[in-house]
């Protein structure tokens, strides 16, 4: 959906909000009950009640000030990019919610309710409030983050409706678009480099190499109608490489890529797409994701130094393995690993290529003499997987996905083999719990094609259910 950015980012923000909000409710009563009346204690003489007196007001707190804020347009998607004004309207939502909060506890005469605490909580929450706020942004400009956030789109069409919509995605940032160029509609033949200011980057028959050689999440078309119907193998190449494709204006053929109707900036859009669009299913996947890999981590630190300690005893090199991988479409970022192998294992690929047991651009072999003593039993459990929990609190990956190719790897897909990318790559899959590398490449593509297709919460439930005894089965792992 095209406002999926924004809702994500919308959903954050209210989450760093009730954080804030419970920071402040739980100063507020630490200040009040233990500062206050130690310091002023000829005004404030006694601390306050049990904090569990206190606790039920939170009932209360989150539906006032989050709907205050929503209230006051502090939760669209234009107000998250500007901070005019925004103290100010923290300013009067933590006063209004004051006033009914007041108003509840007089209400529902609710005895022994400090006012002090209550005037602090509300001080408390403009300025947490305004914290958040500025935390979450600076979040999303950290190095890496920002092309995470963005969806880079191209434009099909340098006719004047092309150039207004191209000049509409340029103009509404918010929206999270990046306009990487125009595509002209014209197959073959020559074409102008710039149109109307912006860039035009190739012909229709340049799609597919643009798309394979860029990270492009969506291809827009706003074409005369009466080409559209010419467009059918276009529509699905973008389908098989697992890029969002719309269209702006006229028919549009028949795919089995799922079709629906949206919205931008008051021009119709179909969009066709093989991938999931549930903002609300895929919001609550990276909630999964953190809580599953912070737990993982914090509690599994001792075996993470047990697992360094043995390695540096074991053979001369780093700890980690670090290996520049392909993420969502195509994005490159650092995938960790305990090293299992022997420090030039890279540069001696050529040696041991007769060795690979897999068919296609990937290799494999379960009998890989670059592999270390130590190696082979972390891969046989697994255990060299487990750095890649850092790769999913970085966003570049989820616990459930297909398994992350080498960019190399990428370059021999075949088309269709490329749309595995439009989901972000996971540690555990359906190739993992099914065979591993006792499974040929071809149907290797087609399960992450049919997890692709097939995805919910409840199949990342069984897959996650399934990988604990494949991973201690050790079966197909090399």
């Amino acid at each position: 959906m095209l406002r999926e950015h924004s809702r994500l980012l919308i959903w954050r923000c209210v989450l760093v909000d009730i954080l804030a909000l419970v920071l402040s409710f739980e100063t507020a009563y630490w200040i009040r009950s233990h500062i206050l009346s130690s310091v002023f204690d000829q005004w404030f003489p006694a601390p306050l009640m049990s904090a569990m007196k206190y606790d039920w007001m939170y009932g209360f707190i989150f539906p006032i000030w989050l709907g205050l804020l929503y209230s006051a347009g502090l939760y669209h998607p234009a107000r998250l990019n500007t901070f005019r004004r925004m103290p100010i309207d923290l300013i009067k939502v933590s006063g209004t919610g004051l006033l009914l909060l007041m108003g509840v506890t007089y209400v529902l005469k609710v005895p022994d309710i400090s006012r002090a605490f209550l005037i602090l909580f509300s001080a408390l929450t403009a300025v947490t409030l305004m914290a958040g706020r500025l935390a979450v942004r600076a979040w999303l400009r950290r190095s890496g983050r920002e092309e995470l956030q963005w969806c880079n789109v191209i434009v099909v069409g340098t006719n004047e409706k092309a150039l207004e919509f191209a000049r509409l995605v340029a103009t509404n940032r918010k929206w999270g678009f990046r306009l990487l160029g125009l595509v002209s509609e014209n197959r073959v033949g020559p074409y102008d480099q710039r149109v109307g200011g912006y860039e035009v980057i190739g012909t229709l028959d340049d799609l597919e190499r643009i798309c394979n050689q860029r990270v492009v999440d969506e291809v827009i078309f706003v074409v005369p109608g009466k080409i559209v119907s010419e467009l059918e193998d276009v529509f699905l190449m973008c389908e098989e490489l697992g890029v969002n494709a719309r269209i702006a204006v006229g028919m549009f053929p028949h795919l089995i890529a799922r079709a629906s109707l949206d919205e931008f900036v008051h021009i119709p859009l179909l969009t066709f797409t093989t991938k999931p669009t549930s903002w609300f299913a895929l919001g609550v996947k990276r909630v999964m994701d953190l809580a599953i890999a912070w737990t993982t981590v914090l509690a599994g630190l001792p075996l993470w130094l047990l697992i360094a300690v043995i390695i540096k005893a074991d053979s001369k090199g780093p700890i980690f393995f670090c290996q520049e991988r392909c993420g969502l479409n195509g994005r490159r970022f650092t995938m960790y690993k305990f090293r299992s192998m022997v420090v030039d294992a890279e540069s001696r690929l050529q040696e041991v290529a007769k060795l690979n047991e897999l068919s296609g651009p990937v290799f494999k072999a379960r009998n890989d003499p670059r592999v270390t003593r130590v190696g082979r039993i972390l891969r046989k459990c697994s255990l060299d997987e487990i750095p890649q929990l850092l790769n999913v609190i970085k966003g570049d990956m989820s616990v459930v996905g297909p398994r992350p190719p080498l960019a190399v790897e990428v370059d021999k897909y075949e088309r269709w083999q490329r749309r595995r990318l439009s989901m972000k790559p996971g540690l555990t899959c359906l190739w993992a719990i099914r065979g591993r590398t006792l499974i040929p490449f071809e149907q290797w593509m087609e399960m992450d094609l049919e997890y692709i297709d097939n995805w919910s919460l409840a199949l990342d439930l069984q897959i996650l259910v399934k990988t604990v005894p494949a991973v201690f089965s050790g079966r197909g792992a090399s």
